[in-house]
């Protein structure tokens, strides 16, 4: 798909991973629509700079994902945000929660709301937006999921086993939406928290990888950029970006 004056939405999109996305997107040539939660407005707006700076058009979505009606509401605001007639061709599903939650202390209600966060609302985002695509003639929806998923570790586990769940829908809204839209997933490993990581942590993962090096926010965004622009004859694909981890 050619990206020039296209509009992508990109989830999360306020700093990290997320931002990271949003500005190689515009650098790619597409205008970007910024989602961020409450509370994160001055770095959606570094964002919206970043993203300007580089000639694209921006605007800014603020809206909390445990909010079941926000996917609706959000295809209209994009189209109304980007323009009459104008539909989304992109969507990166990267908005996530990463919340501790040691097993005896998890609760229904923190359950619902990571699932809300991590899973429903891509899927109701997928369902609005891709649907569109579809009509419009074609598309691509994006999800970031997470390699170090498999196999689980503790403390983690409804954060687990919704990342779990968001490569697997991948693969199911890659047979919903054919053959008008793609559907593939990004699977970062230690690229986003590395740089929250002490020296004994970030020498831990450097240790599993095969590159012998940890990653960064803009190498997951340049695999999303290939996928969205490059990779015309794949979906339904997971492109695992862990440095080898996964299989050492």
């Amino acid at each position: 798909m050619n990206l020039e004056s296209q509009w992508a939405l990109v989830t999360g999109a306020a700093r990290r991973v997320g931002r990271a996305i949003a500005v190689e997107l515009a650098r790619a040539g597409a205008n970007i629509i910024v989602h961020c939660n409450e509370g994160s407005d001055e770095d959606a707006r570094k964002t919206a700079d970043a993203i300007e700076a580089l000639g694209a058009s921006c605007r800014i979505v603020r809206a909390e994902f445990t909010d079941p009606a926000f996917p609706e509401a959000a295809a209209r605001m994009a189209e109304s945000l980007a323009g009459e007639g104008v539909v989304v061709r992109v969507l990166v599903n990267n908005a996530a929660v990463y919340p501790r939650t040691p097993f005896a202390e998890i609760t229904a209600g923190e359950w619902d709301r990571i699932m809300a966060v991590n899973l429903r609302a891509p899927f109701l985002l997928a369902r609005e937006f891709g649907l569109r695509m579809a009509a419009a003639g074609g598309g691509t929806i994006i999800n970031v999921t997470d390699a170090v998923a498999f196999p689980p570790y503790k403390h983690y586990l409804p954060y687990l086993v919704s990342k779990s769940a968001l490569s697997a829908m991948t693969w199911a809204l890659a047979v919903e939406l054919a053959p008008a839209v793609r559907v593939n997933s990004v699977a970062p490993g230690a690229v986003a928290s590395s740089e929250d990581w002490g020296p004994e942590q970030a020498a831990k993962a450097l240790k599993r990888t095969l590159l012998k090096r940890l990653g960064d926010p803009v190498q997951v965004a340049r695999a999303v950029v290939c996928l969205a622009r490059d990779a015309d004859f794949t979906t339904g694909a997971e492109l695992v970006i862990d440095g080898g981890a996964s299989v050492n």
